[in-house]
């Protein structure tokens, strides 16, 4: 039997192998139910007003979106506008937030650049900031249905 001359052969390497898929998926879950808690009960501000995440996570957050809420842009073109209905602002606007009462939702495909600025301010990765990609399914990068 092939089966049996594969790494898998006895079967305990093929469970181990499963339980940790599983084990990974449900700290994906965990992950997500805590983080969309956090979304609907704090302010979302959103880093980056285009791009090719902008809309799926647009779709993504929608439900949870309060007023308050804001995009950052380090493109001066874009403050001053509003995207989906929010007003596009620059990242300096950060400084007059109170810490602790909003997420920052990272849309932009420069995540590690704006995650060094965010770091390098004292933020907090999957605290005060998470990558928006997270949020997505793996499919696409589109449109799940179980997100907000």
């Amino acid at each position: 039997n092939y089966f049996r001359r594969t790494p898998w052969g006895n079967g305990r390497e093929l469970e181990l192998f499963y339980e940790g898929k599983i084990a990974a998926t449900e700290k994906r879950q965990r992950w997500m139910e805590n983080t969309l808690t956090a979304l609907h009960r704090q302010r979302i501000i959103l880093w980056g007003a285009t791009g090719k995440l902008g809309e799926p996570i647009w779709h993504c957050l929608r439900a949870a979106i309060k007023p308050g809420d804001y995009y950052v842009d380090s493109d001066r073109a874009l403050q001053g506008q509003t995207v989906n209905g929010l007003p596009v602002h620059a990242p300096t606007n950060l400084t007059g937030e109170k810490r602790g009462e909003f997420i920052i939702v990272v849309v932009t495909l420069q995540y590690f650049s704006v995650r060094r600025l965010l770091v390098e301010q004292g933020y907090r990765e999957n605290e005060e900031f998470i990558d928006g990609r997270k949020l997505l399914t793996a499919e696409d990068g589109g449109y799940p249905t179980d997100c907000v």
